[in-house]
């Protein structure tokens, strides 16, 4: 009965003129960005002195409202108008709640879109199997002509191909001839033809039967192999892998030394793909056991490699068409050059900035990214413009400089957001699939307090384990998928160990005493769904690679992973630092029964040097100095890491290890060299 009358309390309220109210014609001054719907209301409900609320299902909803000296019905009525919200009057309070048009709307949009990603993969999969089926030497000769004329090439290709023909074209590959000791680096063709990743994973899929395509639309795994297990696709055979991933050998007793790749893939390959409907991308790894022998005088030695990448394939299309699905928000947007103008003419070229946040999660090339919120709080600093627009950590722009590059600005802003600049001299946003951004953001609640103890060094692993366990599987997909969420402490430790901290979490308090004394945690001691999640520990978010395989893949000597974010596994400064300190450390025996234990380790600093072009990291201050002059824009920064170790023991005993490694980035100020002493010092000596 409750539900009713909600339901048609929503379907008959009336819109509340806001205007009315004589206490809303009071002028406030907001500044807010990344609020919680809930706590900005609140906010500005305690500065008119009227009460009001907002919808639970939108309560955690953020928003940035930069706003000064402007009357609160204005404020609230653009509020609402951005967000394609709507006010009512309750007995007590305002609300601000969701129509039911809008709502339909988003509907609409959120099943339109993920039946136009579906077409599209349908078209792209079928424009693969027409390109796989061309005969490899005339894909070859065709890559050749697009070399030689790419225009001209391009125009004559079939729908679809162009989309496709640069990954599915096989690659010739070479090899470096001649002594690079001596400066002699001729480079030849060996005639061999692979396939980049990409390439493997559309030939793959074009091999697909129309089971394969429906699994693959439903968001199901689908695998490929080359000894396939049952219900997994024959890898094919025509496909080379690179040659990083197939049988090598190493002769260091020729002159000079000689590295080549066997011309064949290697015995087991095998391949995962998933489609993720509301990112409209292809998840897949590509993986390979290859053999390798090194030779060297007098000595042979075999050793038995895994070797697996992990990628994504973008819909491209199928990001145009989302944006033009809601035709209410493109005719309600402005265009970007009009947006440019309106800005242009109101930039102030004396008003300072302060700097922007800094995220310690960088790009791998060293930009400096910064949420839409934090760009558009500085077109407001700037151009002394209100604006109000929803608010996402997972919506990013360039830290462009807004006076010397407002056109990049715009163009980067109006790729995330609808804007509009109002009649009333506002401008209004809402970003750019924001239905589907919403499921992955990360409550305040849960950030800020970790965002302070990062700022006060205070924050530990079992900040990260609480984190961990609230999480839900939109906001863990977030993590690996281009859309990261940009926070003000190091992301990077729960993206490495996010299996191992949601194992923890699941601990009491008495298991968590006992884990972190460093003691062994048995598996046998563990509840049902603490032994479930301890098994996924013991994976990663790809299915077993065993599962694509008919036969057991042979023992590993060495694991080679590549994966696509940016992780501190395999960092070798961290890598050696703690091999190093396990090698002064007392031997320690591996159970024999599956079980957990915590490992810590001393704190690691790598100092970098970071200019404009190039940058140097290194442990030593000294090869710091060296490069002062060879970088003399560089900023010197100090990364101190909090390392551990969180070690698992399979049923089988191999360990599986998480380097928990927590980064404080921190400029640092190089000390002063110490003073040689002089041999008029030393002969002075008693």
């Amino acid at each position: 009965m409750l539900v009713v009358v909600s339901c048609w309390l929503q379907a008959t309220a009336q819109p509340a003129d806001l205007s009315q109210n004589p206490l809303l014609q009071r002028r406030i001054t907001v500044w807010l960005k990344m609020e919680p719907l809930r706590d900005a209301l609140r906010t500005i409900g305690k500065q008119a002195g009227v009460a009001l609320r907002c919808q639970d299902a939108i309560a955690e909803e953020k928003v940035a409202i930069f706003v000064r000296e402007r009357p609160a019905h204005e404020v609230l009525t653009q509020l609402a108008g951005a967000l394609r919200y709507a006010w009512r009057k309750d007995e007590d309070a305002y609300v601000l709640y969701v129509p039911d048009e809008t709502r339909q709307a988003e509907e609409k949009a959120a099943r339109e879109i993920r039946e136009q990603r579906a077409r599209w993969l349908r078209e792209m999969l079928q424009a693969a199997r027409e390109l796989a089926a061309v005969p490899e030497q005339q894909r070859i000769a065709l890559r050749k002509k697009i070399w030689e004329s790419p225009e001209e090439t391009e125009k004559a290709l079939k729908p679809g191909w162009r989309e496709l023909v640069y990954v599915m074209l096989p690659t010739s590959e070479g090899r470096t001839v001649g002594d690079p000791t001596a400066g002699d680096h001729l480079h030849e063709e060996t005639g061999v033809y692979s396939y980049m990743l990409p390439g493997v994973a559309w030939m793959c899929l074009a091999s697909l039967p129309e089971r394969g395509v429906n699994a693959l639309i439903r968001g199901e795994w689908v695998g490929f192999s080359s000894k396939p297990a049952e219900g997994v696709y024959l890898f094919p055979p025509e496909v080379r892998l690179q040659g990083i991933m197939r049988n090598s050998t190493s002769d260091h007793t020729k002159q000079p030394p000689t590295f080549d790749t066997e011309s064949e893939n290697p015995e087991f390959v095998g391949v995962w793909v998933r489609y993720r409907p509301h990112t409209g991308l292809l998840e897949y790894r590509v993986a390979s056991v290859r053999k390798h022998r090194h030779i060297e005088q007098g000595l042979t030695s075999d050793s038995v490699l895994l070797y697996y990448e992990d990628r994504f394939l973008t819909l491209a299309s199928a990001d145009i068409d989302p944006r033009k699905t809601l035709d209410y928000w493109a005719q309600w947007a402005t265009p970007a050059e009009e947006l440019e103008n309106l800005l242009k003419a109101r930039l102030s070229p004396t008003v300072k900035l302060p700097p922007p946040p800094q995220y310690p999660s960088r790009d791998l090339a060293r930009l400096e990214y910064i949420t839409t919120a934090d760009m558009l709080e500085q077109v407001a600093q700037l151009t002394n413009t209100p604006i109000i627009v929803d608010a996402f950590r997972t919506a990013r722009v360039q830290a462009h400089d807004l006076r010397l590059r407002l056109e990049f600005v715009v163009e980067d802003l109006s790729s995330e957001l609808w804007l509009r600049w109002d009649k009333s001299g506002y401008l209004l946003g809402r970003h750019q699939r924001y239905w589907e951004r919403r499921p992955a953001e990360m409550p305040e609640a849960w950030l800020r307090p970790l965002e302070e103890k990062y700022r006060q060094r205070t924050l530990e692993l079992w900040d990260y384990v609480e984190l961990a366990g609230k999480m839900t599987q939109e906001q863990i997909d977030s993590l690996y998928y281009v859309d990261q969420p940009l926070t003000q402490f190091d992301l990077t430790p729960l993206q490495d160990c996010l299996l191992a901290l949601r194992f923890l979490a699941s601990l009491n308090a008495t298991q968590r005493q006992a884990f972190a004394s460093g003691a062994w945690l048995p598996a046998a001691q563990l509840t049902p769904p603490q032994q479930q999640r301890f098994a996924e520990a013991l994976g990663d978010r790809f299915p077993p690679l065993q599962q694509l395989f008919r036969e057991p893949i042979p023992p590993v000597d060495i694991q080679l992973d590549h994966g696509l974010w940016r992780s501190r596994r395999g960092d070798p400064y961290l890598e050696s630092h703690v091999e190093e300190t396990d090698a002064q450390s007392e031997p320690t025996q591996l159970p024999d029964a599956p079980a957990v234990r915590l490992k810590k380790y001393p704190n690691k600093v790598v100092y970098s040097l970071v200019g404009e072009r190039e940058a140097v990291y290194t442990e030593y201050l000294d090869a710091i100095r060296k490069q002062l002059t060879e970088i003399p824009d560089g900023k010197l920064f100090a990364d101190t890491y909090q390392v551990s170790v969180i070690e698992f023991t399979a049923p089988n005993r191999q360990p599986k290890r998480y380097l928990f490694a927590l980064e404080y980035h921190e400029p640092y100020t190089l000390p002063a060299e110490p003073a040689q002493k002089t041999d008029t010092e030393d002969s002075e000596k008693p």
